[in-house]
Order: C-alpha cells, then structure tokens, then sequence
C-alpha cells in the first residue's frame, strides 16, 4: 500500500510537469532492454580535449578540457542534439556538483526538458533535500527515489539531475542506461561549501570520530567506484562557471557518441538481468545480500534475447 501511495503521488505530481502517457508505465519493457546508450559517430570536433582516458569499470571516459576562445557553442548543442537521437542524459555525482545548474543550462541549449528528481523528492515528501534522508529514514527515502525514477526514465529529450545516493543503489542503473550518463565530478574542497552530506547507514560507520574535512574527503572516495560506472566524467573545478562546465560536457558527450558506435543488436546487463528474471518469475526478489548475477546468466540471457523467435506449430492435417 506505501509503495502505491508514492507512486500515485509521483503520477500527480509529475501530471503538473506535462509528463506525457507513456511515464506511467513502469513496467515498459524498455526500461529492460533500454534504448541504445550512443549515436552513430560525429564528425570530428573543432578541439581536441586536453587528454582523455578509458577508466575502468564502465568504460567511461574521463575528460579535463578548456573551452577554446571563439568557438561557437550553440553549434556545439546543436550537433550534439542531432546525434543523440532524442536520448536522455543522466546527471550522476554528489550534491554540490552543480548538477541541477547544469542540467537546467543543457536543457535550455538542446531544446530539452530538464528534471531534478531532488526537486520532485522534495515536493513529495514535503521536506527539504538536505534534511530528507535523516528526517524520512534510509529505507523509505530509498523507496521514493525509485519510485520517482520509475516514472521519469520514461522521457525522451530530457537532462535529468539524480540525488547523491541514486548511483549507489545498483538497479537504478538498469533505468540510468535507458540514456547517456554524465558523471560530474567535483573533489571535495569544491563541495565544501555545502556542507557535509548525509551518508547511507552503509557508509557511516567507516566515518565515525573523522574530522568533517576528512569525512567528507572519505565519502566521496567511498562514492567514485559507483559513481564512475557513468559513460562520461567530467571534472568539476572550483571557480569553473556554468557554461564552461556545460560546454566540457557537450564536448564530452559528442566524443562519446563519436567512440561509441549504436550496437545492432541489444544487450543485457547485470542489473537489467536482475529486473527481467523478477519480472519472468524466474527469481525471487533479491535480499540485500543477494550476489550479482554471474558472467553466465548475463551471457544466456543475452542469448536468448538475441536468438530468432521458434517457428510456429505445423497444422494439424485434416480430419477425414
């Protein structure tokens, strides 16, 4: 019943935001199998990023770049518009990253819708950001954010900034996957100044009798392992504006889409596995210890999906 509460709450309120039909249904197989995660190559960009790297685990790339004087950036987004294919970009990384400034920049210039999932978190449960975790309990802010992710993976044509703590829940990747994910990744002397973030109760005991210097310091190393699943990261710099921030961004979104041709067929991962097998009734839902799912369910899965469907019953011959 709580959890069909949230919901009908999320669908209320993202009513008042004009989502169209199709948010609604969670259950749509292509938060599954998820829309493809690049577009066909670019042309080559005006500069050359400063150096990239490829950065284990989720071969994403990491970008430290300068905006070059002159160079026009609406033409940028408007490149960049055309070859993400009407893909959603995902905004992963702490709070005090400036995701949300970000995101609302890159939406303006690509013609998209921009949602933070912070502001929809907080109309829900009627308690600021900052304080809901400590004031609603892990389990049942945990519970709202998904829900709310549920509803918004649904768009197309959007920049969504997610809350701190939705990259560490890792079937919230399965719908970060339906787009392109952008890691912004600010150390912690940028964050300072918001102040120390509340961590999950799995990550507090590592930082008890810490300075807050060093707490915070801790927290986001402890974060980056999930953080850097995202397909891009970018570094955020203290004293960076905005649209420096945003044109880094752009740069490395189109350098992506540029290395990483569409796939022709789809694929599985771990955590869409995961959700298809629940959904199939092949597994029961998974304990919070459950072990990830093996490279060999992952590779038959993949198999049966990419496998032509049998052929139909013969008819039976007629009866004489």
């Amino acid at each position: 019943a709580t959890m069909r509460t949230i919901l009908c709450l999320t669908a209320a309120l993202l009513l008042q935001l004009e989502v169209p039909a199709a948010a609604f249904n969670s259950a749509s197989w292509h938060q599954f199998v998820g829309l493809s995660r690049s577009a066909p190559a670019l042309a080559a960009s005006r500069r050359a990023p400063a150096f990239a790297t490829t950065c284990a685990p989720g071969k994403a790339q990491q970008w430290s770049m300068q905006a070059s004087e002159g160079q026009n950036g609406q033409d940028l987004y408007k490149d960049l518009k055309i070859r993400l294919k009407s893909s959603t970009i995902w905004l992963v990384g702490m709070d005090g990253s400036r995701k949300d400034l970000v995101g609302d920049f890159l939406a303006r210039k690509l013609g998209y819708r921009f949602i933070d999932t912070n502001v929809i978190i907080e109309q829900l449960a009627k308690v600021p950001i900052g304080s809901a975790l400590p004031t609603l309990g892990e389990i049942f802010f945990v519970k709202i954010e998904r829900a709310v992710l549920d509803q918004v993976q649904a768009y197309v044509r959007a920049v969504i900034s997610t809350g701190s703590c939705a990259p560490l829940d890792i079937e919230n990747w399965a719908k970060f996957r339906t787009g392109i994910v952008v890691f912004l990744d600010a150390p912690a002397n940028v964050l300072r100044s918001d102040g120390l973030q509340t961590p999950l109760e799995s990550e507090a005991a590592a930082l008890l009798d810490l300075p807050d210097k060093e707490r915070l310091e801790l927290l986001v190393a402890q974060r980056f392992s999930m953080y850097s699943q995202a397909d891009v990261i970018v570094p955020v710099e203290a004293g960076q504006d905005t649209e420096a921030l945003a044109e880094a961004v752009g740069l490395a979104l189109r350098q992506h889409i540029l290395d990483n041709p569409a796939p022709t067929t789809p694929t599985l991962g771990e955590a869409h596995i995961k959700a298809v097998s629940r959904e199939l009734g092949l597994t029961a839902p998974p304990a919070e210890t459950e072990p990830a799912a093996t490279p060999e369910q992952i590779e038959q899965l993949n198999k049966m999906l990419q496998a032509p469907p049998p052929p139909p019953p013969p008819h039976p011959p007629p009866s004489p």
